[in-house]
């Protein structure tokens, strides 16, 4: 596990690195907008954190705005951002809430990482990349949830909602947090010496 984890871990990195830099990009060639070009629709998404079965009463959230032309892994990585966690695990997103194994509409970083040649074999046929996909082709209607898996291995599961469309705001850098609600817990846990 030590060798593929290092691997997957550094790939991670290196693409939340990469798009950061295009974000940059962006907000620089956003200023350079014709003003009489559309801007681009920007959702606002809550992302609740949830236990296993989809509780999210009392659970923390965050409210991010989104592009609708930013993609699935954008979306992630600000998610994740949102909480204070490392972006270093394997994430997805999935149609059914309560059980994601059995969802149809799946979008895994697993399909990018196919492409790219760090996996052998995407096991699911009708599984959707996270990178060429975007927010506003995955979250069109309003009130539209997702499930949002991040490290399969302790599985931390969100609940992402559509909650309204917003005007487009030049002075904003997005994807953008505008509301935390609740403390985030440790996404790792701190073990004490057993001396």
């Amino acid at each position: 596990m030590g060798s593929s984890y290092f691997k997957l871990s550094v790939t991670l990195e290196i693409r939340h690195t990469r798009i950061r830099n295009e974000e940059s990009m962006m907000v620089i060639q956003g200023m350079n907008r014709n003003k009489h070009e559309p801007h681009p629709k920007v959702c606002v998404i809550k992302a609740a954190l949830c236990e296993h079965g989809c509780k999210i009463r009392g659970m923390p959230y965050r409210i991010l705005e989104v592009l609708e032309e930013d993609s699935l892994e954008l979306l992630a990585i600000a998610v994740i951002d949102a909480f204070g966690f490392d972006f270093t695990h394997a994430f997805g997103f999935y149609d059914n809430l309560q059980h994601w194994t059995r969802s149809v509409d799946r979008f895994e970083v697993f399909k990018d990482m196919e492409d790219d040649g760090l996996v052998q074999m995407y096991p699911y046929e009708h599984g959707k990349s996270v990178r060429s996909t975007k927010v506003g082709e995955v979250f069109d209607i309003v009130g539209k949830k997702m499930l949002f898996l991040y490290d399969y291995g302790d599985e931390w599961h969100f609940i992402l909602q559509l909650k309204r469309f917003v005007t487009y705001d030049d002075n904003t850098e997005y994807p953008a947090l505008v509301e935390s609600v609740g403390e985030a817990p440790l996404q790792y846990e701190i073990l004490e010496d057993e001396f």
